[in-house]
């Protein structure tokens, strides 16, 4: 179940952890430039870009008040699917992977990282975080690939379970010439606390969750419903 946290690591607000994870990328590049250690720019890029996502991800999972709800959450009640279950299943495509997109928009961070460092070791900085980039980026590509090639050989042996939704919150995210508010869903398991999207749910306040050979899949609401 855990893969399901994967969708929306930060509850909606990776834009903004984005952004601190920017800044203090570059605040940590900063305090050790001159140094001539790999090993010390390897360590302030790491602090970089791990410490504004866990910072988040710890508040948002890890409260307790959170706690006591994923203590207290029930198991779910896994069945077989209806055959028109099986219908929608068959018939969701999966996405084409935006990594390739993303990968992209990192260079400009990067190539500013670089200029800032050129003084000091800015060529090995800018082979690590390239190549950081590149190994998230390729990663992602794979394993959506995989996930679409294995769920169109679904068999009799998958489960369903429904889940119902125990909160919900919107997002707002401020561009400069525009502003977009995104609604979530939370739901409670003895895994954790889980964050759906508007995409994600299946009808009114329900999330469905597709088990089958190890893996797991929401089931998305066939549009000519």
């Amino acid at each position: 179940m855990w893969r399901l946290k994967l969708a929306h690591l930060f509850g909606g607000y990776g834009y903004y952890v984005g952004l601190a994870t920017l800044g203090s990328i570059m605040l940590c590049l900063m305090m050790a430039i001159g140094s001539d250690s790999a090993l010390d720019l390897f360590v302030a890029l790491f602090c970089g870009l791990t410490a504004p996502g866990i910072v988040v991800f710890m508040f948002q999972n890890f409260m307790p008040d959170v706690r006591g709800k994923v203590y207290s959450a029930e198991s779910p009640d896994w069945r077989e699917l209806e055959p028109y279950e099986y219908d929608e299943l068959l018939a969701q495509q999966v996405k084409s992977s935006p990594a390739l997109k993303y990968f992209l928009y990192a260079q400009i961070p990067i190539l500013i990282i670089s200029a800032i460092i050129a003084a000091g070791n800015g060529p090995l900085v800018f082979v690590i975080i390239e190549g950081i980039a590149l190994a998230v980026c390729l990663s992602h590509t794979v394993i959506t690939a995989l996930t679409a090639g294995k769920w169109e050989n679904v068999d009799g042996s998958a489960r369903i379970a429904e889940i119902p939704i125990e909160e919900t919150y919107n997002v707002t995210i401020r561009y400069k010439h525009s502003t977009e508010t995104k609604p979530y869903y939370v739901y409670y398991l003895k895994e954790g606390r889980f964050v759906a999207d508007a995409d994600q749910l299946y009808s009114g306040l329900t999330v469905k969750i597709v088990r089958w050979a190890g893996s797991v899949i929401y089931l998305r609401r066939s549009t000519d419903k």
